[in-house]
């Protein structure tokens, strides 16, 4: 579980070479939570990225995007999602419900336009 993309400091989850729908992502909550929402910054993120002795400052890279998701609940419930841009961040809302885990599946990918991997710097729950 990529637990470190829901603390807020854009450490970076990469995920396998994803190609597609059978790989999927587990998100664990301490105790059952409710949500009716995920957002998701995509991409990779360093910060004061050194390559061969050259600060490049900040660099963030477009990566594969997932667009289309199947999402499963620790109570067994199971929707199939678009993902929406907005403020920048990958955008789903869906009913709410109490949960203790999140399953995302892939179940289409915009490959991206810099890296074919998806990685995720954030996760939010709402």
């Amino acid at each position: 579980s990529p637990s470190h993309t829901i603390d807020n400091d854009l450490s970076t989850w990469w995920s396998p070479n994803i190609q597609y729908s059978d790989h999927w992502i587990k998100f664990n909550f301490n105790t059952p939570t409710k949500i009716h929402a995920i957002k998701i910054l995509n991409g990779s993120h360093y910060s004061n990225f050194y390559y061969q002795g050259v600060n490049y400052g900040n660099l963030y890279t477009k990566n594969a995007i997932i667009t289309r998701a199947r999402l499963e609940f620790s109570d067994g419930t199971k929707v199939t999602v678009n993902f929406e841009i907005y403020d920048g961040m990958q955008t789903v809302e869906f009913p709410e419900v109490t949960t203790s885990f999140v399953k995302l599946t892939p179940v289409t990918i915009d490959p991206g336009s810099e890296w074919p991997d998806v990685c995720i710097s954030e996760v939010k729950f709402r």
